[in-house]
């Protein structure tokens, strides 16, 4: 994508009130909720929960992947921006999504108080404790922000290979969690479900404002 055409598909979304506004709205409410968010996992370590029985977990013994982990969750994110940032109007769709998918969490995380699985290696996210709560958080389970994420970046990829990669990088990234047992088995079965609806419900959202293009 040439400069002018970056310059030119940024200038048609602020040109128009509609599309203006919600782009400013919706950094407003991301930011929003993942303040909330923040303090509402203060809540959820602080409340007792139900230790689930994973009969997968009786298996193996956990092994601690936090690097690579990260390594390619955060890779996958800056890659998602950067082939975002040039089409704004996909850039808001994905952000829309999730921040739909935030609030999914905080009902479902509230819906279902959760205990640590046994045996857990804990997953020690740079950004969150950095910018987030400052402390290890464990309790965040039902259902992994982390696999929804790879799995709105899956649904946001439009050029056919990337989509691949960041397909492939989501069961990959699965794969590490379940093997360093930091979430139960349905907590990651679950979680490209509530990301497809909050994809779906920001797709809604896309056609309205930009039906009259």
């Amino acid at each position: 994508m040439s400069r002018n055409s970056f310059k030119s598909d940024w200038k048609a979304l602020f040109a128009r009130p509609s599309t203006r506004y919600a782009f400013i709205l919706t950094i407003l409410a991301l930011a929003t909720a993942l303040n909330l968010f923040g303090r509402f996992l203060v809540y959820v370590e602080s409340r007792p929960g139900i230790v689930l029985h994973d009969p997968l977990f009786d298996l193996f013994n956990a092994h601690d992947f936090n690097t690579p982990i990260f390594v390619l969750i955060y890779g996958s994110l800056i890659t998602g921006l950067i082939f975002l940032l040039p089409k704004p109007r996909y850039l808001m769709l994905a952000l829309q999504a999730y921040c739909i998918m935030v609030i999914m969490r905080f009902i479902a995380m509230y819906l279902t108080p959760l205990e640590v699985p046994e045996g857990i290696i804990n997953l020690r996210d740079p950004l969150v404790f950095t910018l987030g709560t400052g402390k290890i958080v464990t309790k965040d389970l039902f259902f992994s922000g982390h696999i929804a994420s790879l799995t709105i970046l899956f649904f946001t990829a439009k050029n056919k290979h990337l989509k691949r990669i960041f397909f492939a990088l989501t069961i990959i990234v699965a794969v590490l969690i379940f093997l360093q047992k930091a979430h139960y088995t349905i907590d990651m079965l679950a979680a490209p479900f509530f990301a497809f609806t909050a994809w779906s419900v920001a797709k809604k959202i896309d056609s309205k404002l930009f039906k009259e293009i």
